[in-house]
């Protein structure tokens, strides 16, 4: 018997990866797993950081995502956010592999990042128990030849920023030096014009339908309409050129008028209250500010 044709999905995380595996998986012999264990966690970050050898991660990931473990007669896969940072062992282990890089605004993904903490000094405090273990793994600017001092002065959300562009032009450039058939596809684009994804994976056409709203974010949250001026200076440091490559036109839609501004005033001061609430909560032991990991994985989208 053949094995099936095997597929990985790499993003960000809050782009959609969850939507996107689910929608894979309705076709006739497809298997497509969000975040197999191990989730690589650690492993991705000793990996980056020179703690563990390409060929041990090799072994790892041949262990742990062989095709025929998924059960899949025509189409195999993960989608997993950490397996944007083994590329090299990845296509190591599974030569046939294909890849995709899944894209969402970046202004949607960071608004959900700093909502959930993302790089908080007191991250692990203020989520779930669950999720501790993302919390302490979380990569770093130097890991990416960034000065320490400039990592150091910066704020949650200008990391969280710089994290957006970084894992897709890391993936874009190791794919590019390794040969890799990679489809560049966006979150917003599959509901309406699924094509492109069939065609790279050989599909008949109409196979996929609309992906279903996955791990949405629970509770409200303000948007990037409310971020303060620093923030989209931030935004567009960090963020910007990125922006310009998968989104272009964004900047005609980044514009605040002066009332545009007076709601942001007060939308921040309702952040505010909810951080401080957050900070009271997590200092008395109560995790009510993040759900459990059952329902608010880092990946999917909100």
């Amino acid at each position: 018997m053949s094995q099936p044709q095997l597929l990985f999905i790499l993003s960000t995380g809050r782009s959609g990866t969850t939507s996107i595996a689910s929608l894979l998986s309705t076709v006739p012999g497809a298997v497509i797993e969000h975040e197999r264990r191990p989730k690589l966690l650690e492993e991705a970050i000793d990996f980056r950081r020179g703690r563990m050898t390409k060929s041990a991660m090799v072994d790892l990931l041949r262990a742990t995502r062989d095709p025929s473990t998924f059960r899949a007669t025509s189409l195999a896969g993960e989608s997993n956010q950490r397996l944007s940072f083994v590329l090299p062992a990845l296509a190591e282990a599974f030569p046939t592999a294909k890849y995709v890089l899944l894209h969402r605004d970046g202004r949607e993904v960071i608004d959900s990042l700093h909502h959930r903490w993302w790089y908080h000094p007191r991250e692990a405090a203020l989520r779930h128990p669950t999720l501790r273990t993302w919390a302490s793994t979380r990569f770093e600017g130097p890991d990416f030849g960034m000065p320490l001092a400039e990592w150091s002065r910066m704020s949650p959300f200008a990391r969280c920023a710089w994290y957006w562009a970084i894992v897709p032009a890391l993936v874009r450039r190791e794919a590019a030096q390794l040969g890799l058939p990679l489809l560049e596809i966006r979150l917003e684009d599959l509901s309406g014009s699924p094509e492109a994804l069939e065609a790279f994976l050989m599909l008949p056409k109409k196979t996929l339908t609309a992906p279903p709203r996955a791990n949405a974010t629970h509770g409200s949250r303000a948007s990037w309409r409310s971020w303060s001026p620093k923030m989209r200076r931030d935004f567009e440091r960090y963020s910007g050129a990125e922006m310009d490559y998968c989104y272009p036109g964004w900047r005609d839609e980044f514009v605040w008028s002066a009332k545009d501004e007076a709601k942001c005033l007060v939308q921040r001061g309702a952040g505010f209250a909810r951080e401080v609430k957050a900070h009271v909560n997590a200092l008395l032991g109560r995790n009510v500010t993040a759900m459990p990991e059952s329902s608010e994985q880092e990946g999917g989208h909100s």
